[in-house]
């Protein structure tokens, strides 16, 4: 999001041929800030995934656990059409268990499930299904960008934390404005190797990630 821009003005010159001096100036100031549309994102569920109590005996040693898939909704909504995209910030990047949900999964597209005793639990993918984004009510495309200028189609709506994620109208790869985008997100965690976390004891499950909106 582009910070907003203040103006200031100032009218510091002496208005007669009378020689300047501190007493007899005075300045004038004009303030204010220019904002972009305001947008506000929304979560199903209270925002939250809770996979309850998970048996350590359900863990296989040598290998990491998938859990089931979980989703809930989500909607951004705006008080004008704007060209927005959606950022993700990991608030638990330091415990990401690099592989954990695949070999071939970076773990820019990983976010992690809290540590404890020193041990990190694993770690959880986030995308959006094509199939549920809609956007003023009509089908769109997702899109992704890793650096806000150049954009790809993405079929999967993977959230990552080396991109942003927008939407544009079908067959194009430019992000256009709307006003309301709505669907899905779904989350797909992993645990770590039963043998790498201290299952003695109570392992919380601990992820959490904040879901921005830019403007573009």
């Amino acid at each position: 999001m582009k910070k907003p821009i203040t103006l200031t003005i100032l009218a510091a010159a002496a208005l007669t041929s009378v020689p300047a001096c501190a007493g007899n100036m005075v300045e004038l100031k004009i303030i204010g800030s220019i904002r972009p549309t305001a947008c506000t994102p929304s979560l199903g569920a209270d925002g939250v995934a809770d996979y309850g109590t998970i048996a350590a005996g359900s863990l296989v040693r040598g290998s990491y656990t998938r859990l089931p898939r979980k989703e809930m909704s989500f909607t951004i909504v705006c008080d004008a059409a704007a060209n927005m995209a959606l950022k993700t910030i990991d608030n638990r990047s330091a415990s990401v268990v690099s592989g954990v949900a695949g070999a071939g999964v970076p773990d820019a597209l990983v976010y992690g499930l809290g540590s404890v005793a020193n041990s990190n639990v694993g770690g959880y993918r986030l995308f959006i299904p094509q199939a549920t984004v809609m956007a003023d009510s009509m089908p769109v495309m997702q899109i992704f960008s890793a650096n806000g200028g150049n954009w790809s189609s993405t079929g999967d709506g993977m959230l990552g934390k080396d991109r942003i994620l927008s939407w544009a109208a079908s067959g194009t790869n430019t992000p256009a404005a709307f006003r309301t985008v709505q669907g899905v997100i779904a989350v797909e965690p992993y645990l770590n190797k039963p043998e790498n976390l201290p299952l003695s004891h109570s392992v919380p499950l601990d992820g959490s990630v904040t879901l921005e909106v830019v403007y573009l």
